[in-house]
C-alpha cells in the first residue's frame, strides 16, 4: 500500500528528484489521514452526541501516524534513495511485484 501511494505521487515531468522533493513527498504521506482525522472531530464535536463515533478507526489512524513519523525521524522510512526520476519509475512501476 505504502509503495503503490509513493508511486502516485511521481511527476512524470521530473528528471530527477532531490532531497527536498523526497522529504515533500513524505511529509504528504504522512499527513495522508488529516482530512478523515478533521471529519472524525467534527462529527464528535456535534452537539446532542453521546459518545465518541469511530473511536476505533480514530486510534488507528493516530498510531500509525505516530509509527511512521518516529521510523521517519529515526531508522529511515524504507524508501528508495534514489534521484534518478526514471529509475525511480522504474522502480515503482505497475509492472513490478511487490512481494
Amino acid at each position: 500500500e505504502k509503495l503503490l501511494w509513493f508511486q502516485s505521487q511521481l511527476d512524470s515531468a521530473k528528471t530527477s528528484y532531490s532531497r527536498k522533493d523526497a522529504c515533500e513527498i513524505i511529509e504528504r504521506y504522512l499527513h495522508r489521514f488529516d482530512s478523515e482525522l478533521e471529519q472524525i472531530k467534527l462529527m464528535n464535536g456535534i452537539k446532542g452526541r453521546q459518545g465518541r463515533l469511530h473511536g476505533a478507526r480514530e486510534a488507528v489512524i493516530k498510531q500509525t501516524v505516530e509509527r511512521e513519523q518516529a521510523q521517519y525521524e529515526g531508522v529511515g522510512f524504507g524508501l528508495f534513495q534514489c534521484k534518478n526520476a526514471s529509475l525511480m519509475r522504474s522502480l515503482w512501476s505497475e509492472k513490478t511485484p511487490l512481494s
